[in-house]
């Protein structure tokens, strides 16, 4: 064998390696323009149930984004969480969801953060309404 041919043979290898450690995170439900509840369970799919799967809360009225409790992974790769969507006062207000699986900062935690927090992969945002 070649320098050059090994040289590509390790490319390859690498590449294949890499692909192998991308991640997918969907978020199935709620749907766009769904309806919320204060409390209301989010559910989803994440194509590597070791990944660590967090779900991002962003009122559209605000800059601040709240992280919600880390999501339970099942071994098929479905996740959920209890999201909470204000407080029992909140009314007419739209929010926009995104899920992140393994985030970049090992320090991610519930609560208010900037939005949006650095992650191997996000999910497509869905726009729900609190009635």
């Amino acid at each position: 064998m070649t320098f050059r041919s090994a040289v590509c043979c390790l490319l390859l290898l690498t590449a294949a390696a890499e692909a192998d450690d991308r991640v997918t995170v969907d978020i199935t439900g709620p749907k766009n323009d769904d309806s919320v509840q204060e409390v209301t369970d989010v559910v989803g799919k994440v194509s590597n149930p070791k990944a660590q799967v967090w779900l991002v809360i962003k009122p559209q009225r605000s800059t601040d984004c709240w992280i919600q409790s880390p999501a339970a992974v099942g071994k098929d790769g479905k996740w959920s969480v209890a999201a909470h969507f204000g407080d029992r006062n909140t009314h007419n207000e739209s929010f926009e969801l995104i899920a992140i699986a393994n985030p970049k900062d090992d320090k991610t935690h519930e609560g208010k953060a900037r939005c949006w927090p650095g992650a191997m992969s996000k999910s497509k945002a869905v726009n729900v309404k609190r009635e």
